[in-house]
């Protein structure tokens, strides 16, 4: 990132222990949309079961092998659109986000959780 001051560096977060959002509601928004724009019936309840694995592999119990790579692009495609809003933050005592980790993680990075501490590591 040549030329980025430090106060413009790029940010990515992951949320893997899902304890800052529930994406749940929103990847099934984003479900509902792929099956109302291509007709075909996803079961988005279901679906949401299933989170971890790569897109593709959940696409394939609804859409024929040769439609699952073009399925993908479109999910991701509308998943800006349908996904996001209904995604709340997780709510309750101890949910704020905290420091997690220390130098190992390295200088430009901040790991944060709302995980206890001894998970935390």
């Amino acid at each position: 990132m040549a030329g980025m001051s430090s106060h413009s560096a790029l940010t990515v977060g992951f949320d893997l222990d899902m304890t800052l959002i529930d994406s749940r509601p929103g990847i099934k928004a984003a479900y509902e949309a792929l099956s109302a724009r291509t007709g075909t019936y996803i079961d988005s309840d279901l679906a949401v079961t299933r989170l971890g694995p790569p897109l593709e592999q959940e696409l394939v119990h609804w859409f024929p092998d040769e439609r699952v790579e073009e399925m993908g692009e479109l999910y991701r495609e509308l998943y800006p659109e349908y996904a996001i809003a209904p995604t709340p933050a997780m709510k309750g005592p101890g949910r704020r986000s905290r420091p997690c980790g220390g130098p190992a993680a390295g200088p430009s990075s901040s790991p944060r959780s709302t995980s206890p501490t001894p998970s935390c590591t």
